[in-house]
């Protein structure tokens, strides 16, 4: 199966959509299993594609977890420990910079201050849409989060561009990160959970991105990946939000591929897979080299029954 998938991607290069859901615990998801939750899009691309069942972050800090989302190296190597850690080294490959090098037009639509340009993290995209005063989050005056509609709306204005090749979207949703505020109707409709309301109203602007993409013709000819780069505590073990321990309900996220036709659809995915890894997978479905890295390609294991090893 690997090896026609390989074939099938080297020869039709899809475009690619990478959405992280800023502090999302897997438990919180419908495709999780959390019965409460109002999450049909991540729920659509889970029944269309393949959910892995325990993926899980390096570090529950913004910053270091996108950056081994990004480089496929753990913080102690990429060198970003926290949220104003210095930029990623000069020359650090990238999942952006290996797949504009190879013909990909990129571009980034950020939601908050600590994946700004100060991150490194801009590194690959011709267009990063950071609004986030240099990343500046120690005065007053500095913006530091924008709402998800804001983020979707740069990103389809980006979409609609001509285009010859393939591209690369990433698009960083911060809502369900504390405070819980999700607009109506999604905060009312979750008063009694209000950071179910704020996935509910993620989710709704993911759904949009994937309306664009069924109206274009273009879902047969892109690859969709939705995860987050950590959970959150939720009063479990003493911690409401995150940044310090260490358990599932930080650093377990949901992992989502869906690219119709060439994914399989309903696949459920047992073992481990790391944050560190998905460079590495992103990069063979899409039929681009990738550098040696402290993950590992699980392209081959996202199928029907798949099993991740423990190495």
């Amino acid at each position: 199966m690997l090896a026609s998938l390989l074939f099938l991607a080297a020869t039709s290069a899809p475009n690619v959509v990478l959405v992280t859901i800023d502090t999302l615990r897997a438990d919180r998801v419908g495709a999780y299993g959390h019965a409460a939750a109002e999450t049909p899009t991540i729920d659509r691309l889970a029944r269309e594609g393949v959910l892995v069942e325990d993926a899980v972050v390096q570090v529950p800090q913004t910053r270091p977890s996108h950056a081994s989302i990004f480089t496929g190296r753990y913080p102690y190597e990429h060198g970003i420990r926290d949220n104003y850690s210095t930029p990623l080294a000069p020359g650090t490959p990238t999942l952006a910079s290996i797949l504009r090098q190879h013909g990909w037009d990129t571009a980034a639509f950020i939601g908050a201050y600590p994946v700004s340009r100060p991150s490194g993290l801009d590194r690959g995209f011709a267009v990063f849409d950071d609004p986030f005063a240099a990343g500046d989050a120690t005065t007053r005056e500095a913006r530091t989060e924008r709402r998800a509609k804001e983020v979707v709306d740069k990103a389809l204005a980006w979409l609609v561009r001509p285009r010859s090749g393939p591209f690369f979207a990433w698009l960083h949703l911060f809502d369900p990160h504390a405070p819980y505020e999700a607009p109506a109707p999604f905060g009312p409709r979750h008063a009694r959970s209000p950071y179910d309301g704020e996935v509910a109203y993620a989710d709704a602007q993911v759904g949009r991105v994937l309306a664009w993409l069924d109206e274009k013709g273009l879902r047969r000819r892109t690859l969709v990946v939705v995860t987050s780069d950590h959970g959150e505590g939720l009063g479990e073990h003493g911690e409401d939000e995150h940044m310090f321990f260490v358990y599932d309900s930080t650093l377990r996220v949901p992992l989502v591929f869906s690219w119709p036709g060439r994914l399989p659809a309903g696949a459920r995915v047992r073992g481990q897979f790391r944050s560190v890894d998905l460079l590495a997978t992103v990069l063979e479905l899409a039929g681009a080299p990738a550098p040696p890295t402290s993950g590992a390609s699980r392209a081959a294991f996202l199928q029907p029954g798949g099993k991740i090893p423990d190495n």
